[in-house]
């Protein structure tokens, strides 16, 4: 899985359908976007129809194995 940290415009940062491939997480907002952490198995998949089809500024931290830490925690709907 790579790791991605991106902006949805807007103040709804959840995928388009749930549960999405694998943990996210909405780490903050301003005025204009919410900023989400995600891990996707490729760009395409994270900016697909059902994910973040609005993604911008999306940044990819590269393949890592999917961590949980006290600031990113497991969901409670991940496996």
């Amino acid at each position: 899985m790579n790791r991605y940290r991106f902006l949805i415009p807007g103040d709804d940062g959840r995928p388009m359908q749930f549960p999405p491939i694998a943990p996210f997480w909405i780490t903050g907002c301003n005025d204009t976007h919410t900023v989400v952490v995600a891990y996707a198995p490729n760009l395409q998949t994270l900016t697909s129809e059902s994910h973040w089809p609005d993604a911008e500024e999306i940044e990819d931290w590269g393949e890592q194995k999917i961590t949980f830490t006290s600031r990113f925690p497991k969901p409670d709907w991940w496996r």
